[in-house]
């Protein structure tokens, strides 16, 4: 097996005089700490449901001002052992932290649904906690994944003393980046979801709404709602990981509220990891909290700050400065940028071409990525049957222990000295899996390339049916030590056929016809190494059958399906690169 080496390559060349993080830094957070309490409160909400919650309390010494209040409202069963740490320490802080179940969610009353009340309760939540004398009426909320999603939701109802929000991963609008990203059905992971304490009734309810509709609506933070939440003044904090399974939705967001004028109420911080736990100071993985990995200060210092600045109007520059850190793959080091996408990126187009090929891949083509556009018309035909198709483009944390143990895929990661643990997504040589796929490969590189922001391909295709998957790879090529070539993914995205043309219903597409489709891919920041390659690889699943996985991707397609990508003069199909610094592609 061919050795992956992660964190390896240098700087992309011409980003040297970026604003590269150097290290930890102390952070500027008031120095006072509380001895801390816990009570079981009931909360009532405007329907007559009460709802279970902690009462967190820091021990404040007489005479002492009356603090803002954080709120967090729990949609999962079973989660509080991994909560109260965190939220324990923010009381510490001299927060009062409302923890709060929502409906369905034992032993809080009523019947739980797919997001069903979310927004409402979460209003009336907040309003409750802020009449209570415990707190000024300043209210903040904080929480990741499906507690991120209802902060959002409680916005959108515009709760009176709701001052700011910390989502971290959540996507706003759980149509398009999780349920149905792309438009294809969700994985075994959503369906799973049926087997979870509180959320037993999701997958039912997603399945009775297969398109974007009134319901999505209803039950989403859409990119309208989220720019009028900026323009009314809502500070956000926002955070994802590069492997997320919902990354897009959480980078867009940070987008819209810029767009919409936010300006320093809105930062972004996406980092090495696949889902949640940014602000946390409670690993999920058994090692170490994701947050503790960010410079200059820990995710949990970070929330800490944008907490103290929002809710108590201290001044301690947490929205002074670039409003942006990412962490670069590669070098795996931190650095700040002004706004997301970066505002300097260079677009490269790289033509895929079918009339040589690249020497590099055993795929069904071995086409090439060539700078200009073929001259000449060249198709290749990818087939799909649901049985034996496989491809593993990306994993869930919750299947990273099972990948790691299975058979016959090891992973043979080795990290260089003093490099950090990678999270998330499956570190491992693809190039076995692209005999099933189609492949177009760039030449080698001259000099180390960062590839940071949204790529997008087009594809000019024939699809047999609407229902089509169509599942897009961007690698990085690299020499093994056995003389191979290496595939490693980067990034990837995903389609169905007929959702180019509509995300509301159904569309018959006519199967002789060569029609445009666009994929953009999940956002990264990734230095390929000086004598790579980049490659586009494009199949027709997402998840190998034969892997066990909780799978939190797009679903396999249940029936056959073909599709023909075309290439040359008449049908010019490319991948859109954006592209730091100076390095050449092509």
């Amino acid at each position: 097996m061919t050795e992956i080496r992660i964190g390896a390559a240098e700087q992309g060349a011409g980003t040297e005089a970026r604003m590269w993080v150097r290290g930890r830094e102390a952070a500027p957070l008031r120095p006072d700490r509380y001895d801390v309490t816990e009570t079981p409160v009931q909360v009532p909400v405007r329907d007559g449901i009460r709802l279970a919650a902690n009462l967190i309390m820091p021990t404040l010494p007489e005479g002492a001002e009356t603090p803002p209040c954080v709120v967090v409202t729990n949609g999962y069963s079973g989660l509080d052992f991994s909560l109260l740490p965190t939220l324990r320490e923010l009381a510490a802080a001299g927060y009062p932290v409302l923890l709060c179940r929502l409906r369905g969610v034992a032993p809080s009353e009523g019947k739980a649904g797919l997001y069903e009340s979310y927004g409402p309760d979460g209003h009336d939540v907040i309003e409750w906690a802020a009449a209570q004398a415990w707190n000024n009426g300043r209210i903040g909320m904080v929480g990741a994944s499906l507690l991120g999603i209802s902060q959002w939701l409680a916005a959108k109802e515009r709760p009176e003393h709701l001052v700011v929000v910390v989502p971290d991963d959540s996507p706003n609008n759980t149509y398009d980046y999780l349920w149905y990203a792309g438009g294809l059905p969700p994985g075994p992971g959503r369906k799973g979801r049926a087997a979870v304490p509180g959320v037993e009734s999701e997958y039912d309810v997603a399945a009775d709404h297969p398109w974007f509709d009134e319901y999505w609506a209803a039950h989403s933070a859409t990119r309208e709602d989220i720019q009028q939440l900026a323009r009314e003044g809502l500070p956000a904090l926002t955070s994802s990981g590069w492997d997320s399974y919902i990354l897009d939705g959480s980078s867009r967001a940070f987008t819209w509220m810029r767009q919409a004028g936010a300006g320093s109420r809105a930062k972004l911080v996406l980092g090495p990891w696949p889902h949640a736990g940014m602000f946390s100071k409670t690993s999920v993985r058994g090692d170490l909290a994701p947050g503790e990995t960010i410079e200059p200060f820990t995710g949990f210092e970070l929330q800490l700050l944008w907490l103290d600045r929002f809710l108590r109007d201290e001044r301690n520059g947490i929205d002074e400065g670039p409003p942006v850190l990412i962490y670069v793959q590669g070098p795996n080091r931190w650095r700040r940028e002004h706004d997301w996408p970066l505002p300097d990126e260079r677009r490269v187009r790289l033509y895929l071409a079918g009339h040589e090929r690249s020497g590099t891949s055993g795929s069904i083509n071995d086409g090439a990525l060539c700078p200009m556009p073929s001259m000449q018309a060249v198709s290749a035909d990818y087939a799909f049957d649901p049985a034996t198709s496989r491809n593993p483009v990306d994993v869930s944390m919750m299947a990273m222990q099972m990948v790691a143990d299975a058979e016959p895929i090891p992973l043979p990661v080795v990290l260089p000295d003093g490099a950090a643990r990678p999270y998330g997504r499956l570190i491992m040589d693809k190039a076995a899996y692209e005999s099933d796929a189609l492949t177009w490969t760039s030449s080698t590189l001259p000099a180390p390339t960062e590839v940071t922001g949204y790529a997008k391909v087009v594809l000019w295709a024939r699809v047999s049916s609407p229902d089509a998957s169509i599942i897009v790879e961007m690698m990085d090529v690299g020499p093994g030590d056995d003389g191979a070539w290496t595939s490693v993914q980067i990034t990837r995205g995903s389609l169905r056929a007929g959702a180019q043309f509509s995300r509301t219903h159904d569309t018959d597409l006519p199967t002789d016809d060569v029609m445009r489709f666009e994929i953009e891919l999940s956002p990264t920041s990734y230095v390929v190494p000086a004598g790579h390659r980049v490659r586009v690889t494009v199949q027709g699943a997402a998840i190998d059958p034969t892997l066990d996985l909780a799978w939190h991707g797009p679903g396999l397609n249940e029936a056959p399906f073909t599709f023909s990508v075309h290439t040359g003069p008449a049908f010019a199909s490319y991948i859109d690169i954006p592209v730091i610094g100076s390095a050449h592609i092509g």
